[in-house]
């Protein structure tokens, strides 16, 4: 019952934390309750607990699989590749066609946004089992958060016709009708897809900030991006929710960048909580650019810090500053040890929480430039 009730609550990590915790000491052998666990560590890159986690779930069943696919995908992030295909094989030594192996290495690495991988990961599921409909759908959605848009949106519709009570399936669905309407501006070096009523207002003004972003971020990060970046502004609140987490509800985020694909929400859909839509285009821009850099593989919390620094240092008046809130958290020593600040974005106790995450990080990437300056700390 307790694991099911964290699992039902996996969106509230305080009441998921107690739950799994309430699991655990009626039965510290609980495997589905260990491998959540497990999950939830990874998620928040604490990895030694995680492997000691995944090490109780094997005592139980040595040829777990899920097990030894969680303990691939901490050798992938970890670059040991060798253990990362030996755990897969071990994770396919009970059944060796089991599609939920290679589904649950490559959506777990998706996380991570190693979406190229986790691509391959699905195809590899569906080599076994092509009706496997979780990695049909985690295709789609690496598809569309890579790009590769026809593809994405075929799939997404197949999917929603083998199974039409998949809600993930029908939210991407009926989007893609709205997405139609949009209107696109291109300048080259970005798709700019908007409201067809908001394009004529600040359509242009948004390129054009996108267009000095692309030049100011790739001079300073010395980074060629290949194909253009697809932008995406959202009047709906559930409509970027939906485009950027398969479902509404998870409030609070203003933009979300996965690289080559970047979803805003639109003014239109601020007017409780106004905020500067160009910080926030300007914010998401550099995420593409220093996820390019490193193969999209760096720690969150110093991809957050670099574009929260960059926003100030674009305009004084856009990113994140000391506020009182602040202050009085770091003298209840509420500041987190810089091998903890992943941490702080995966699970705040409160938004304020996780806003300060933000500040903190960017703080951390100024000392570190102001200390060595922009050539090292780019090549970092």
């Amino acid at each position: 019952m307790y694991f099911g009730l964290a699992r039902a609550n996996d969106d509230d990590p305080e009441i998921a934390s107690a739950a799994i915790t309430k699991a655990l000491e009626i039965n510290p052998r609980h495997v589905a309750s260990l491998l959540l666990l497990a999950g939830n560590l990874i998620e928040r890159e604490r990895y030694d607990e995680a492997a000691q986690t995944l090490a109780k779930v094997l005592e139980v069943n040595p040829k777990e699989p899920a097990a030894w696919a969680y303990r691939a995908v901490m050798a992938h992030v970890q670059g040991n590749h060798t253990e990362e295909d030996a755990d897969r094989v071990e994770a396919l030594s009970a059944w060796k066609s089991n599609p939920e192996v290679d589904y649950l290495i490559g959506k777990n690495l998706s996380k991570k946004y190693r979406f190229d991988v986790g691509t391959s990961y699905q195809k590899k599921s569906l080599a076994f089992a092509a009706d496997y409909e979780p990695a049909r759908f985690q295709l789609c959605q690496d598809l569309l958060r890579t790009g590769n848009e026809d593809e994405g949106w075929k799939l997404a519709a197949a999917v929603f016709k083998d199974d039409p009570y998949n809600v993930e399936a029908y939210n991407l669905v009926t989007l893609h009708d709205h997405l139609l309407k949009f209107k696109t501006l291109s300048n080259g070096q970005f798709v700019l897809r908007m409201e067809a009523k908001e394009a004529p207002i600040y359509g242009q003004r948004a390129l054009d900030l996108l267009a000095r972003a692309h030049a100011t971020f790739c001079a300073k990060y010395s980074v060629v991006l290949a194909e253009p970046t697809t932008v995406e502004v959202f009047p709906l609140q559930q409509d970027f929710e939906i485009r950027t987490f398969g479902f509404p509800g998870e409030e609070g985020f203003l933009g979300v960048c996965f690289g080559r694909v970047v979803t805003v929400n639109s003014p239109a859909s601020r007017l409780s909580h106004p905020t500067s839509w160009e910080a926030v285009i300007w914010h998401e821009f550099c995420h593409s650019v220093t996820l390019t850099k490193t193969h999209n593989k760096m720690p969150r919390w110093i991809s957050e810090g670099i574009s929260v620094y960059e926003e100030r240092q674009a305009n004084p008046a856009w990113g994140d500053h000391m506020l009182p809130a602040y202050r009085a958290l770091i003298k209840k020593d509420g500041a987190k040890r810089i091998s903890e600040l992943s941490q702080a974005f995966s699970m705040p106790p409160s938004p304020m929480h996780l806003q300060f995450a933000y500040f903190e990080a960017s703080m951390v990437v100024e000392y570190v430039v102001n200390r060595f300056g922009i050539e090292r700390s780019r090549g970092c």
